[in-house]
């Protein structure tokens, strides 16, 4: 083998073990696993519980109809059948990926705005593709995704209530 490959092979692999330093050492934001859905309150609102700490969690991003609104039951027991009785995982967004997520402080936030995912399915962004609730209007790390999910759902003529 000559000099030329040698160093360009040594290139690649320090090249990569850098990288893999990187990725290992940058924060990510806070995956808050293990919390059980203790109830749902409506289409984007649950009670969740942890080693004694229960607390009120709004899907980040989402708008469910409220109690008495067209569609407010079927939203609801959508989340009921879904994730009800079951562990979750509680995310936060991310206003700057790849630098230390923001510390969510109990004090400041009730309910807590968090993604909410079961079995790695984000439960906000399903409310949205079936119909059972749309994208706020907040601007969030996922709110395009979020918006053109609720564009496909109109199109497929799946919301509740027009």
């Amino acid at each position: 083998m000559n000099s030329t490959v040698s160093r360009g092979i040594l290139v690649v692999v320090l090249i990569t073990c850098t990288m893999l330093v990187l990725w290992w050492v940058t924060p990510r934001p806070e995956d808050r696993g293990g919390w059980l859905v203790t109830s749902v309150t409506s289409g984007d609102r649950i009670t969740v519980e942890r080693e004694g700490e229960s607390r009120t969690v709004h899907l980040l991003g989402v708008w469910a109809p409220e109690v008495g609104e067209c569609g407010f039951n079927e939203s609801r027991q959508y989340l009921v059948d879904g994730i009800q009785g079951v562990e979750v995982v509680l995310k936060e967004y991310d206003p700057n990926p790849g630098s230390p997520a923001a510390e969510v402080s109990a004090d400041t936030l009730a309910p807590w705005e968090l993604y909410v995912e079961f079995s790695r399915v984000d439960v906000g962004l399903s409310q949205i593709e079936t119909g059972h609730a749309v994208a706020s209007g907040e601007v969030h790390d996922r709110s395009d995704q979020y918006r053109a999910a609720q564009r496909a759902a109109q199109d497929a003529d799946l919301y509740i209530c027009e």
